[in-house]
């Protein structure tokens, strides 16, 4: 989703030579974003947070597609770097500047697909400022590493009880603490926020 048709040019020539990404529509506004995601099911979104409409501007979109659709990864394709957190913590699975380079769009594209969550190196900056307090990395118990790990990874809190051979509940809780520790408010932005802070690769 983006108001300026020159994006979408754009993102045509990009992705026109990839033999696994194929761009099945495009919207102007929030509300054709959304009627969108609903007839294409497309596997990925990319959204323009700083586009306004009526109903709100990109961060409405991806708050109300994570409830429609909570299965597609929705990316940010934006400068807006003011949106950072806002986005994030709406349900975006990364943050993409438009002025990075063709080759790392179509590789987030690609890794957001898996359960990776891309974000730009420019953008490290601003979370390394959140989860920092007082200078210092957040401290993890050796088992909420192994659950951030098995999230990074794209695992599910199902797949991660099955892994670790605790129950859902346990898993859950493990998260909580995750989310307390890092100072978040979701997975997405809890992988994104331990990689600024060199809890991750």
């Amino acid at each position: 989703m983006d108001p300026q048709p020159i994006v979408a040019e754009g993102l045509r020539a990009v992705f026109r030579n990839q033999a696994d990404i194929d761009l099945v529509g495009w919207a102007d506004g929030w509300e054709q974003a959304l009627h969108g995601l609903t007839a294409e099911a497309p596997d990925v979104l990319l959204v323009e947070v700083a586009a306004e409409g009526p109903g709100g501007d990109g961060v409405e979109v991806i708050r109300r597609a994570s409830r429609t659709l909570p299965d597609v990864p929705l990316l940010v394709f934006s400068n807006a770097r003011n949106q950072v957190v806002r986005a994030l913590e709406a349900g975006a699975r990364g943050f993409i500047l438009k002025s990075s380079s063709s080759e790392y769009l179509v590789s987030a594209v690609r890794g957001a697909c898996t359960g990776g969550t891309p974000i730009s190196a420019d953008l490290l900056p601003q979370l390394v400022a959140r989860v920092q307090d007082g200078g210092g990395t957040p401290r993890l118990s050796a088992r909420e590493l192994q659950v951030l790990r098995l999230v990074a990874t794209g695992n599910r809190t199902p797949e991660i009880a099955q892994r670790l051979s605790v129950t859902e509940p346990t898993v859950k809780t493990y998260l909580q603490r995750l989310f307390g520790k890092l100072k978040v408010s979701d997975r997405a932005e809890a992988v994104l926020a331990a990689r600024a802070a060199g809890l991750l690769p």
